[in-house]
């Protein structure tokens, strides 16, 4: 094992064996202390793998399917280990405060985002909502630090994340329905015209997780009453009215709009 790997990186040229069994490693640490430091060192094993297998991508295009099911062998040995018995309630929290966006880069480079899906599922159903919520649109808001054009990827699996997670919550939903759409809508906001000029295809993609997420939250406002719906009705005019004065000329104002409109129109 490359000294990169022990530190929790793995070299620039790592074959699966290495990935996979430096992943074991940290994971086997992280049963016996499941604490933040050792939840840490697992997505900055990620991450650097990510990064790495993003690189080989760009470099030799041969190597696509290789790189991509590397990603996927590593995601699904984490899926196994959250699933497992080993891993209890402290251990999958842990986990879920950094692990989001570290799964989300490497469901990247998969060509299938279901394993991906299913570890932000995991958290979803064992972890608070509120605060899966919060993890999750902070992942998302990090969308400027990002390479858009190669990464859509990586906002869909967070957008369908977020929209899976928020009808979770039972009572006071207005805050966080507040903190989804300005993470949603700012991410669309910021990456639809960079995707629409060069990956028509992506830009499209992206819309229609936003579509997904934008139903989920109708539905949830069809449930609220009195004062929250009083609430929400004076939140989603606002984010409207913001959206058309601030981008009324460009291409990424239909599916702002379209999602902000399709939202108020029932409450």
């Amino acid at each position: 094992m490359a000294a990169g790997a022990s530190a929790a990186f793995l070299p620039d040229n790592f074959s699966v064996e290495e990935a996979l069994f430096a992943l074991r490693q940290r994971l086997d640490d992280f049963s016996v202390a499941p604490d933040y430091a050792t939840a840490a060192a697992i997505s900055l094993l990620l991450d650097s793998a990510a990064d790495n297998i993003a690189g080989w991508s760009l470099e030799d295009e041969s190597h696509v399917y290789e790189v991509a099911m590397i990603a996927q062998m590593m995601l699904r040995q984490v899926y196994r280990f959250l699933t497992s018995p080993s891993c209890n309630q402290i251990a999958v929290d842990s986990l879920s405060l950094g692990l989001p966006n570290s799964v989300a880069k490497l469901g990247v480079v998969c060509w299938d985002f279901s394993a991906a899906r299913d570890i932000i599922q995991r958290f979803a159903s064992k972890c608070s909502p509120r605060d899966n919520v919060l993890i999750l649109c902070e992942a998302l808001d990090k969308h400027s630090s990002i390479r858009v054009v190669n990464s859509s990827s990586y906002f869909i699996i967070l957008v369908d994340g977020i929209g899976k997670v928020l009808p979770l919550i039972q009572r006071h939903r207005a805050h966080n329905i507040k903190i989804a759409m300005r993470a949603v809508i700012g991410c669309v906001k910021y990456t639809i015209p960079v995707l629409d000029e060069h990956h028509g295809r992506n830009a499209i993609a992206l819309f229609n997780a936003a579509l997904v997420f934008s139903n989920t939250v109708q539905d949830m406002c069809k449930t609220t009453v009195d004062e929250e719906k009083e609430e929400l009705t004076a939140l989603l005019g606002l984010f409207a009215l913001h959206n058309i004065q601030t981008r009324p000329h460009t291409v990424s104002l239909w599916p702002t709009c379209y999602c902000v409109f399709s939202v108020s129109h029932t409450i």
